[in-house]
């Protein structure tokens, strides 16, 4: 996608539009590099949109534990996507809970035919 100064505007019409239906959750994607050097984009898009959207609000790109409670705790989302972090680590949750160290992913397999990259990245020894 190209951003121009009409980037966030159309964006902000069509979250807020979004509100007149019953929709499960709006899913957002913070930027993928930085756009602090283009005065007109926003280089927070959960902060940013939260106020406008008033339903369910789902935020990824970048997230780790901690700034994913984070953006949950300040209210600026209701649900973080971890996406390629639960890739590499399937047991995600359970490293979370035991503060345990996170394997890398490797996008050389994504979006490749077979298991490499997607159902061989290693599971911790002790779950229990």
């Amino acid at each position: 996608m190209e951003a121009d100064e009409e980037t966030i505007p159309t964006f902000e019409y069509i979250v807020k539009k979004l509100n007149d239906y019953d929709l499960a959750y709006l899913h957002l994607s913070e930027p993928f590099n930085d756009v602090s050097d283009i005065d007109f984009l926003v280089d927070n898009i959960a902060e940013h949109f939260r106020p406008i959207y008033k339903g369910n609000l789902m935020i990824n790109t970048g997230f780790k534990q901690d700034s994913g409670n984070k953006v949950i705790e300040e209210g600026n989302a209701d649900m973080v996507a971890f996406g390629k972090l639960f890739i590499s680590n399937p047991d995600l949750p359970i490293r979370f809970e035991k503060n345990a160290d996170l394997a890398d992913w490797d996008e050389d397999t994504f979006y490749v035919a077979g298991k490499e990259g997607y159902i061989d990245y290693p599971i911790l020894e002790d779950t229990k």
